[in-house]
């Protein structure tokens, strides 16, 4: 009697192990008395990736949080896995195991760029479930962008001549010490100052705190000036520059500066400050 019951519930569990159902018990009787309860788990832990969700750029140096949620019945002590991968096609590589389901993982980024990064959440259950989310598209990792230039002063000379000086930029954003490459003058002849796509490049200053434009009020009735630190290299800041075909004749706006700079790993991001002169 015991063998049958054996074979009947081994074939039982068997059969529904091809159905799509969360958790089944089941109950076998002999001469009055139950069996034990068991349990089978067909079904992936509900897993999500909330961040990095793709299209963001982390620092290297820097501390930023994977956040996820992930649930499931039956689900382990630490059931998390997390993976990354640096190529589309490429393996996923561990980055931590065994984590416990708390929904966060303070991540300290390596010093390695790399332009296309992707994350995966992994979260199993004790019947050997997995469920999974990875960010699409993908995120990068960069070097941190300078801190803004602070203190810009503005002086009119000789009723003519606009004297900008600032501040010198020594962190970025992380708070680490850096040197900037170049300040960056750009300028804005219309009425709304906060119109990134009216800011041009003006001049490509060196490590230099102040800048003199000549003649500046006889232009225009009003100018807005930004100053822009970068760390990309001189020689490679140059060729992006005079990337443009026509830069020349045509400066470069405040917009084309960010996206030629954003798609290279060791690049900043320009971070400016407003000022103004008035004829």
């Amino acid at each position: 009697m015991k063998y049958r019951q054996f074979v009947l519930c081994l074939l039982t569990a068997l059969i529904v192990g091809f159905l799509p159902m969360k958790a089944l018990s089941y109950v076998r009787t002999a001469g009055g008395s139950d069996s034990p309860v068991f349990t089978i788990d067909t079904i992936n832990p509900v897993t999500n990736l909330s961040a990095p969700i793709g299209g963001e750029n982390w620092f290297m140096g820097g501390t930023f949080s994977v956040t996820w949620s992930a649930s499931d019945t039956n689900l382990g002590i630490n059931p998390i896995t997390l993976e990354i991968k640096t190529d589309s096609t490429g393996a996923w590589q561990t980055l931590e195991s065994e984590l416990s389901n708390t929904g966060i993982f303070d991540w300290l980024i390596p010093p390695e760029a790399h332009p296309h990064v992707w994350l995966k959440v992994s979260a199993i259950d004790s019947f050997g479930n997995i469920g999974t989310d990875a960010n699409e598209p993908p995120f990068s990792i960069g070097n941190a962008p300078p801190q803004s230039p602070q203190n810009l002063q503005l002086q009119i000379i000789n009723g003519l001549d606009a004297y900008l000086s600032w501040s010198e930029v020594t962190q970025n954003v992380l708070g680490h010490p850096i040197t900037p490459s170049a300040y960056l003058v750009f300028y804005n002849q219309t009425s709304n100052p906060d119109d990134d796509d009216a800011y041009f490049l003006l001049h490509t200053n060196t490590t230099e705190t102040e800048y003199s434009q000549i003649n500046a009020t006889i232009s225009n009735s009003t100018t807005f000036y930004r100053i822009v630190a970068v760390t990309e290299p001189s020689h490679r800041l140059h060729e992006m520059l005079q990337s443009k075909p026509d830069a020349n004749s045509n400066p470069i706006s405040l917009p084309e500066l960010r996206q030629l700079l954003s798609g290279k790993p060791f690049s900043s991001y320009p971070a400016p400050q407003s000022g103004s002169v008035t004829k």
